[in-house]
């Protein structure tokens, strides 16, 4: 998703630049291959893998600039309150949002002084030790019910033995 003064070729040549360029093989940057299949071919002059830290990866190529790619409170410290409020909706309506953002010239260890090209929607698949994790857990919730209702027979039981005994001493 474009922003105003950028288009839609401008935003896949640079995720398309990034992506090609780093060939990080993070879920993330795995899926944006998948989707931007074309190499612009843009010759990098720096490289920023991504990293957990940071939250983007990134590159600069030279006369073009450097773009990076990224969760976007972590690439801007400001945003405007709109743009905010949009991504926002975003992220509530099920997405993870990323932006593509360009500086003019080489980066120098800054975000600051970097221009919104775009922002880009992904929705989640389930990775598959994901869902091997959730089985198991699936699994174990199963257990732990079947646990909850046995607690649950067993105390109906005592309670049963208990008004048992006191009806026997009752009646003698």
């Amino acid at each position: 998703m474009p922003e105003e003064r950028f288009t839609q070729a401008d935003v896949e040549e640079g995720i398309s630049a990034i992506i090609y360029t780093l060939q990080d093989k993070n879920s993330t940057s795995l899926a944006l291959e998948r989707s931007f299949t074309e190499n612009p071919g843009w010759d990098a002059t720096a490289r920023f893998p991504f990293s957990s830290d940071k939250k983007w990866s990134g590159a600069s190529f030279g006369n073009r600039g450097t773009y990076i790619i990224g969760a976007p409170e972590f690439i801007f410290e400001t945003l405007p309150a709109e743009k905010r409020q949009q991504i926002d909706e975003f992220a509530k309506s099920g997405y993870r949002v990323l932006s593509l953002a360009k500086k003019a010239g080489a980066f120098k260890d800054s975000t600051q002084r970097l221009e919104l090209v775009g922002l880009v929607l992904i929705t989640d698949e389930l990775r598959e030790e994901a869902k091997d994790t959730f089985r198991y857990f699936k699994s174990r919730e199963f257990l732990f019910v079947l646990s909850l209702e046995i607690i649950q027979l067993q105390y109906q039981m005592l309670l049963f033995k208990q008004k048992l005994k006191a009806a026997i001493v009752i009646s003698t």
